[in-house]
């Protein structure tokens, strides 16, 4: 696309960017439950976790989404499932495990027990897999963090009153 087929102030260039976000935005917006304001979307895919912050405002008869933070990182639920049966693996070379290609199609669940990628693990096997899992899960929450922290600080500095707290007691989010 040419620089000039992108506007940021016509809505479907943001839609071709953000298109499951949008899709989630416009369930909200068209809801009885909107409420304006700051607004946090978090979907965990197969694949990606996507984090945008957006602001929902407008009149009577518009209403206007802006968009501020938004980031796309490799860490679905498939990539935890990856992560997990890699670090069995080393742990343990040559070991029977179930298949990530298994799980390709999104239809079956992810396992959340290590007995369910391996037979009869041990203590050892056990806590590889929690550790692999809080590794990974804090991994998405910096990933959040990062995109909130951003977002608040980019809000703080349009402000001349430095008190001001962009969110009050709360930030409204979707996950």
């Amino acid at each position: 696309d040419s620089p000039e087929a992108y506007n940021p102030f016509f809505p479907q260039s943001r839609i071709r960017f953000y298109p499951e976000i949008a899709a989630q935005l416009a369930g909200y917006v068209n809801s009885p439950f909107r409420k304006q304001g700051n607004l946090l979307l978090i979907d965990v895919g197969a694949g990606t976790l996507d984090v945008s912050t957006l602001i929902l405002h407008g009149d009577q008869t518009n209403d206007i989404v802006s968009f501020h933070v938004c980031d796309v990182k490799p860490l679905g639920v498939l990539r935890l499932l990856e992560d997990r049966l890699n670090r069995i693996r080393e742990t343990y070379p040559g070991i029977e495990c179930i298949s990530l290609a298994e799980f390709l199609d999104t239809l079956r669940p992810s396992p959340e027990d290590i007995s369910e990628l391996t037979d009869s693990p041990d203590d050892a096997l056990r806590e590889v897999f929690e550790q692999t899992s809080v590794a990974f899960a804090e991994k998405v929450i910096l990933a959040a963090l990062a995109c909130l922290t951003q977002f608040r600080m980019v809000q703080k500095e349009v402000h001349t009153n430095g008190s001001f707290d962009p969110w009050g007691k709360n930030l409204r989010f979707f996950f």
